[in-house]
């Protein structure tokens, strides 16, 4: 078996983790999906930030004037990125309140309990930004059961492009990840930075893609 020579981490990565690893490899890793803050080692990565603008213009251009967040929290007390990003650009566009913002975790189950928080208020905004395809899911169900149409109660956009997210009723408007992308820029940077011992390490931003189905009109 040959010589372990590079280390793809997926995500972050707890420095318990990192720790165990063999020294020799601490220059050889290049994480996908995040961006360590201190930008020592590669990493291929999403503008998630980027994506929230995206979001908000479209429903912006499309005449909607309140627009509401479900999200998650990797960590407690933090706010994720795409959160960040359309809390502060969509308070810009005079778009976004904080009383719209709706934050669990990640899961279909968080989805559907917030979107039944935001229903029981009787007084929502007509679209909505949810923050990964998963938690949509559960927010569809919410919406379902209270007999809202969407989208013309409520639109709205997840985000990752989940195989799922054809399939679901409406089928979910999305804005895409290009994953295998990811892995696959990873790999070639591990291989570039080997064969010729580039000191400097590079962020790699893979572009993501709205893909417009039945959630959105």
């Amino acid at each position: 078996m040959g010589k372990i020579t590079g280390v793809l981490l997926v995500g972050k990565i707890d420095n318990a983790v990192l720790s165990k690893m063999p020294k020799r490899l601490h220059d050889s890793i290049c994480y996908i999906d995040f961006s360590d803050s201190e930008n020592t080692h590669d990493s291929v990565d999403i503008d998630l930030a980027r994506i929230s603008k995206q979001v908000i213009d479209f429903f912006v251009e499309q005449g909607y004037s309140r627009i509401g967040f479900i999200g998650g929290q990797d960590e407690p007390n933090t706010a994720d990125i795409r959160e960040k990003a359309f809390v502060e650009y969509g308070t810009l566009k005079g778009v976004v309140s904080d009383a719209d913002i709706y934050r669990g975790d990640f899961s279909s189950l968080s989805g559907y309990n917030l979107a039944k928080a935001l229903l029981a208020k009787g007084d929502y905004p007509n679209a909505l930004f949810i923050a990964s395809d998963s938690i949509a899911i559960g927010v569809l169900r919410a919406l379902h059961e209270d007999g809202i149409n969407i989208p013309n109660d409520i639109a709205l956009i997840s985000v990752n492009d989940i195989p799922t997210a054809r399939f679901t009723f409406p089928p979910l408007s999305t804005v895409r990840i290009h994953s295998e992308m990811m892995g696959i820029q990873g790999v070639n940077l591990l291989v570039e930075k080997y064969r010729d011992g580039r000191a400097l390490p590079l962020q790699v931003y893979v572009p993501s893609k709205l893909k417009l189905r039945g959630t959105t009109r």
